[in-house]
């Protein structure tokens, strides 16, 4: 009895240990890893360095961008989807976020997708580009903004300057004398001294001054000099005005063609130094009140100017031109004295309101139909 027991536990040993060689050596071996294509290790570098770039990027820039250029990254996202939705990554649940994102991907590989990956790696290298050139261009916006912003600051430091206010109404009134006179010279000359090579030529020569003001002002503060930019400022202002004198020379030598005299010529220079009161004025305001004042004068004696010029047109004599002088200068002094009470330096003149109306403008021809003044309107006139 004991020898049939002990071949039985022998054979059952034998069964077990045959089974548990047999399902040794049986075992499937786990697929091996495919290897990663060779431009998946640039691609993934730029990918991480183009996001560090991004996250660090001003977040209103960076809203605007994705607003702007960031449909792209939609596109992106939705062929991750495609590409890895169908696949299961345990050995990445652990994970979160971008951390996660990336062990998928990295198992992507592993089992034979790298060309896809390279693909989508590609496609999101290409998209971010995009939106950091967007942010570029917008940053490089805000330092122009900012550049510029500094650079009007100090040009009204600069402008604030005696001999600065001084050198700009010089160059202001200097091209408003010569707008000025043109508008009293007879139809006849019309189109005379007009593009003179010696007014070209000067204020030609003068832009590299311009250009090199402009640079001292957007200069980083570290740079910057005031006293530079002020002397150069007002040596630019100086130059620019006497590039309007061969002009001014030529329409005072026309105009003795037509009534022109040294009695007008005292009248052509009570009204200079009227505008150069006015300009000097203006600069100590803001731009629009400055306008606003011109403009309502202007509307208020357009009229009287028109009538003026009309009969000097037609009778070409010293009498009538000192006539259209005047009408100027009396629009002239109501602006500076509408100026000056913006400025608190003088009540304004009491003005009846006027509807607005443009600039008064010389007609090319006088009207046939405009009556002469008689001899009786002469007379008033004289008194």
């Amino acid at each position: 009895m004991s020898g049939k027991s002990s071949l039985r536990a022998g054979l059952l040993i034998g069964w077990l240990g045959a089974g548990a060689l047999g399902a040794c050596g049986g075992a499937a071996a786990p697929p091996p890893k495919a290897a990663a294509p060779p431009e998946l290790a640039g691609l993934t570098k730029e990918r991480k360095s183009m996001g560090d770039a991004w996250a660090a990027k001003d977040a209103g820039i960076r809203d605007r961008c994705e607003l702007s250029d960031g449909d792209c990254m939609i596109q992106v996202r939705d062929q991750r989807f495609e590409l890895l939705s169908a696949e299961s990554f345990p050995e990445c649940d652990a994970k979160s976020g971008a951390e996660r994102e990336l062990c998928e991907e990295n198992s992507a590989v592993e089992r034979g997708m790298g060309k896809e990956i390279v693909g989508l790696y590609e496609f999101h290298n290409k998209c971010m580009t995009q939106m950091l050139e967007c942010t570029a261009k917008l940053e490089a916006e805000a330092v122009e903004k900012m550049k510029l912003a500094r650079a009007e600051t100090r040009l009204a430091t600069i402008q604030a300057i005696g001999k600065s206010e001084s050198a700009h109404v010089e160059a202001v009134a200097a091209k408003e004398g010569v707008a000025y006179l043109r508008s009293t010279m007879h139809p006849a000359e019309a189109e005379s001294c007009t593009k003179l090579d010696a007014v070209t030529q000067c204020l030609t020569s003068n832009k590299s001054k311009h250009a090199e003001l402009t640079e001292e002002l957007r200069k980083e503060d570290g740079d910057y000099s005031e006293t530079f930019a002020a002397s150069v400022y007002q040596d630019v202002n100086l130059a620019d005005a006497k590039c309007y004198t061969p002009e001014f020379q030529c329409l005072q030598e026309r105009a003795k063609r037509h009534g022109g005299s040294p009695d007008t010529d005292k009248a052509l220079k009570k009204n200079l130094e009227v505008l150069k009161q006015r300009e000097r004025l203006s600069m100590r305001l803001d731009k629009d009140s400055a306008d606003s004042c011109k403009t309502k004068e202007v509307a208020k004696h357009q009229q009287n100017i028109i009538t003026a010029y009309t009969t000097y047109a037609r009778q070409p004599v010293l009498f009538f031109l000192k006539k259209l002088h005047q009408a100027f200068y009396e629009m002239h002094e109501d602006q500076v004295a509408c100026l000056r009470g913006l400025s608190g330096n003088a009540p304004a003149r009491p003005t009846a309101p006027a509807p607005a109306q443009p600039a008064p403008g010389k007609p090319a021809t006088p009207p046939a139909n405009t009556p002469e003044e008689t001899k009786d309107s002469l007379l008033q006139a004289k008194r």
